[in-house]
């Protein structure tokens, strides 16, 4: 350990900028205060950025400046410092609040407790004397790298469980790690094994009955989106000339947390550390987490020889099942120090001011608000027919139907990046489910079910949209995979989770989520019969269709494509999106392969509902 006298002294006073009085040491309930002026800290940053000295020279100084020892991990790492009694510690989880408060309990000595700490205010004294008594502990600095070292080797088994299993362990009904339970599987093989005996034994009577049903669905699902998108076509009228923005001071501004998961992404690590630095945030108040598994050894390596600014951190997620996005935010999320947390993904670029508008929003809004969705969309959407139409579809999403949806009261499934979160109410809600493939969705769900709300915030960012059919069908298989994953957990007890939602929540729930399921995969079989039907008379007379029947179907089957036609075509003029419209009359071929994805999606979910497609991204970094 190195203690105060010893270790070199920096010659502050050399510059005379700096007052001695501003080097007085502050005493608060018997602890000296590190209270460092601006001014200080601006000469000594540049002192550091002209290689004169290091980080670590720097808290040394600040250690021996205020009469306190210094220690680095290697040392009690050496020395096996670290006491036996942090294994109960960990067990009740209760380091989670000392990593809020950046300072962590490590060893014994003469009765007393040593903390470990980077920085030493009266929030954190108030925080140490709630735990103990003054005479009990005795505080020792460190550096922020050697803190974080220690509290992920210490911790690593317990925090990792928690990543994976925290949801399961405390309402496992709500987790995905167990998809199917028996009474599910049995009421589902009974369905299916009725459905194939009645097309057996009463063809004509199924037949009739089939387009009965898709006539509904699709009568249903299109007004209800035709409904929410005249909803936020209002709100935007009503909304023109409202200003989003305050006057926001810089002083009064928090720490923001940013969690940006990263796996196999070197082809766009550069352009992401560039995009999060364009940011217009005080780079003093960002805390941006770089949350890498631990065997991609390749971004690790490459990340280290790029040297990001001194807000980026790298959080190395230990491997272990599932090896997912959100089991990597919920390891990083006990390391974020924000009042607020946002996720984006490695290609994302938002625009520079979101987190100002985040900040601004959220304050506007009563405490019952923990999550703000910003709007995506891509950045390459003119590369090929494919990318326009995904760009059409992300603005229907994201600048209609869910403004609509926010403004019925119904539960919000959120988009898997840019989600705004009180970070403290993420821990009531115990994060996200590690083992849900579409976990964002699940959480807008949980969110709702938990009497908190969640709102649109008007601002975009922009992601890059796969270029390829395979890919495209890989992507949209995880996410419709997930959607059907998350409403078999929300059903498993239907009346529970109506009671939960509520009459609204429950059918904006299921008019929005589970409905659009069901559509996808009618949908080929109801255009196949509506062909039979138009062209073969025997074929209408044989299973007993009527007049009336026979066009409400085919009336069912053009109002779903006609109004995706329609919504996409208002979506692309709102974004001016331009050069898309020559491709709207495609846009019932590429609801068609959503069909595809349903059942690859399908028969996942029976088989490997955990497993994680990997978008590759890159192509379009430039």
């Amino acid at each position: 350990m190195i203690h105060g006298d010893n270790a070199k002294i920096l010659p502050f006073t050399k510059f005379k900028i700096i007052k001695h009085e501003k080097l007085k040491v502050k005493n608060y309930k018997g602890f000296n205060l590190i209270n460092i002026t601006p001014d200080l800290k601006k000469i000594s940053q540049k002192i550091i950025n002209r290689k004169l000295f290091s980080y670590l020279d720097y808290y040394k100084n600040l250690a021996s400046l205020h009469g306190y020892d210094f220690i680095l991990y290697d040392e009690i790492k050496k020395d096996k410092k670290i006491s036996r009694n942090l294994l109960n510690f960990r067990k009740k989880n209760k380091h989670i609040s000392y990593l809020e408060n950046r300072c962590q309990p490590f060893a014994k000595q003469d009765d007393k407790t040593l903390i470990l700490a980077t920085n030493i205010d009266k929030k954190l004294i108030d925080f140490l004397l709630s735990e103990y008594q003054k005479d009990q502990i005795k505080i020792v600095l460190t550096t922020p790298r050697d803190l974080k070292l220690f509290s992920q080797r210490i911790y690593k088994k317990s925090d990792t469980n928690n990543a994976s299993e925290l949801l399961h362990d405390r309402d496992p009904k709500l987790s995905a790690k167990k998809v199917f339970s028996f009474k599910l599987k049995i009421f589902l093989l009974s369905l299916i094994g009725t459905l194939i005996t009645c097309g057996y034994k009463y063809p004509a009577e199924t037949s009739f009955c089939f387009a009965f049903f898709c006539t509904c669905v699709f009568l249903i699902n299109s007004s209800f989106r035709v409904w929410l998108f005249v909803v936020a076509i209002y709100l935007k009228i009503k909304n023109r000339y409202k200003k989003e923005i305050p006057i926001l001071r810089q002083k009064n501004l928090p720490t923001y947390s940013i969690l940006v998961p990263i796996f196999k992404e070197t082809e766009v690590l550069k352009k992401l550390i560039k995009n999060i630095s364009a940011l217009k945030y005080p780079k003093k108040k960002l805390d941006v987490k770089l949350i890498f598994e631990e065997d991609d050894v390749e971004t690790i390596a490459l990340a280290k020889k790029l040297n990001p600014p001194h807000f980026f951190e790298f959080i190395i997620v230990p491997k272990s099942y599932p090896q997912t996005k959100p089991k990597a935010c919920n390891y990083a999320l006990p390391f974020c120090r924000g009042e607020y947390v946002c996720i984006y993904d490695a290609e994302d670029k938002p625009e520079t001011d979101q987190l100002l508008k985040a900040v601004a929003k959220f304050r506007s809004l009563p405490d019952d608000y923990v999550c703000l969705q910003a709007s995506l969309n891509y950045y390459n959407q003119g590369y090929n027919y494919l990318t326009r139409l995904f760009s059409l579809e992300y603005a229907q999403w994201f600048d209609w139907f869910l403004p609509g949806l926010n403004k019925f009261n119904s539960p919000l499934p959120l988009g898997g990046t840019s989600n705004h979160f009180k970070r403290k109410k993420l821990y009531a809600l115990y994060n996200w489910d590690s083992y849900n493939v579409t976990e964002d969705a699940d959480l807008g769900v949980r969110i709702y079910q938990n009497r908190l709300k969640t709102t649109i915030l008007d601002s975009t960012t922009w992601e890059e949209a796969t270029g390829t059919k395979s890919s495209w069908i890989k992507q949209r298989t995880r996410w419709i995979k997930g959607h059907m994953i998350t409403v078999l957990i929300h059903n498993r007890n239907p009346f529970k989770f109506l009671w939960r939602t509520g009459l609204r929540g429950f059918a904006g729930f299921h008019l929005f989520l589970t409905l659009p399921l069901i559509n996808f995969l009618i949908n080929p079989f109801a255009i196949l019969q509506g062909f039979f039907l138009l062209t073969s008379p025997d074929y209408s007379s044989w299973v007993g269709f009527g007049d009336d029947l026979l066009t409400y179907f085919i009336y069912g089957i053009l109002l779903y494509n006609l109004s995706n036609i329609f919504m996409s075509m208002v979506a692309g003029i709102n974004r001016k999106f331009s050069k898309l419209y020559i491709f709207l009359p495609l846009v019932p071929l590429y609801w068609l392969l959503h069909s595809f994805a349903s059942f690859v999606a399908l028969y996942e979910v029976l088989t490997k509902p955990h497993y994680w497609a990997k978008t590759t991204h890159g192509k379009f970094i430039n």
